[in-house]
């Protein structure tokens, strides 16, 4: 059966800081038709009903324990289907999101030998996959990365890292939204041991051609600080025509 890839989306990415089963309200008051979660419990082993009954059977998690991991959540009407990509990185989850080309990123310290953050995501472009390419393709995550921390030797550095993703057709839908420069961003998206005065800009979603931004917005610290060190970043993806 071929999927019709639907017109519009709104898709969010959130790292929650773990115990997700205790932030569904906040959660599901975004409304969004896609959720990448980072540092959330597996449904399938959580001991909490409600969890479960919440993630359903519709959902694709991925992780090295049970209670922290990297999951996508798509409303129940969007069927979810693997996508193939051979790579290193520990939590990259391709997924094909009602035809949508989805990879759900979470970028962080190597515990083996290997690359940090940033490099993570370099890394795994060198093995790229051919949906990568595809127009529709969404890229988005906790990079845990800024243009603010740019190396002069580091090849795979944030900037660089960027240009690669940008040659493919993927670019960030905040910068493109509000017209800065990486580095330049007006609205946090981190804040450093919830410490208002430590504020970085480290969640992205990338989009191919295919997609305009409709509407973008981060949630504010005053209603997210208590739940995570990290701020949802919300999109509005349209296909036009």
């Amino acid at each position: 059966m071929t999927i019709t890839p639907p017109s519009k989306l709104t898709i969010c990415t959130w790292n929650c800081n773990g115990a997700l089963r205790h932030k569904l309200g906040q959660i599901d008051s975004l409304d969004a038709d896609i959720l990448i979660i980072q540092e959330c419990e597996d449904p399938a082993q959580s001991q909490d009903a409600a969890y479960r009954t919440w993630a359903g059977e519709n959902y694709a998690w991925i992780g090295t324990t049970a209670s922290k991991g990297l999951g996508i959540f798509p409303r129940r009407n969007l069927a979810i289907e693997p996508l193939r990509w051979t790579h290193e990185a520990r939590f990259f989850l391709p997924r094909a999101v009602a035809g949508v080309p989805v990879c759900a990123v979470w970028a962080h310290r190597a515990t083996r030998k290997g690359r940090n953050y940033i490099g993570q995501i370099s890394q795994a472009l060198d093995s790229r996959a051919q949906w990568l390419n595809d127009p529709a393709c969404i890229f988005a995550g906790d990079f845990n990365s800024s243009a603010v921390w740019d190396g002069p030797r580091k090849s795979w550095g944030h900037t660089p890292t960027m240009q690669r993703l940008a040659a493919l057709g993927l670019q960030s839908a905040y910068h493109r939204h509000y017209n800065v420069a990486h580095g330049d961003e007006l609205h946090p998206s981190f804040f450093l041991q919830r410490n208002l005065a430590k504020p970085y800009h480290l969640d992205y979603i990338l989009t191919g051609k295919a997609w305009q931004i409709g509407a973008l917005r981060i949630g504010a610290p005053a209603e997210w600080l208590a739940c995570s060190d990290h701020m949802p970043l919300m999109a509005e993806l349209v296909r036009p025509g």
